[in-house]
């Protein structure tokens, strides 16, 4: 094991304590935000800085593809199978808040129908 890159860390576990572990393990302390497997550690899940990882995900995604070089169709294989999947790693492990549901739903719209960032189309449905 190399103690260099270890740290030790605990959720739910008075501070004390946790000194003496890391103490004894001869690791360095860990404290909140932490990443872990890719997944951010956070105090709290409902702000929406802890789901930015996955905005960021799908706008890089949405940033190579341009919706006019995709058909109809390509455009609904794309967000069906490529930006649908990009938050479900984080849904396994926690409830993802309904702002942000609603932010990433409301970019996949946009891509589908073509919208520019910030710009509806004529005849947009609001």
């Amino acid at each position: 094991m190399n103690f260099a890159k270890s740290s030790f860390g605990a959720v739910g576990v008075e501070r004390n304590t946790f000194e003496d572990f890391a103490h004894i393990l001869n690791y360095r302390l860990m404290s909140l935000p932490f990443v872990y497997l890719g997944i951010p550690m956070v105090e709290n899940l409902r702000l929406e800085e802890t789901w930015s990882p996955i905005l960021r995900k799908i706008n890089r995604r949405l940033a190579k593809w341009k919706h006019k070089v995709l058909s109809l169709a390509g455009r609904v294989s794309l967000i069906n199978f490529i930006l649908s999947s990009i938050p479900l790693f984080f849904l396994s492990f926690f409830k993802m808040s309904g702002q942000v549901v609603k932010k990433i739903i409301i970019k996949e719209r946009d891509f589908l129908w073509g919208c520019e960032e910030g710009n509806k189309n004529v005849g947009d449905i609001e």
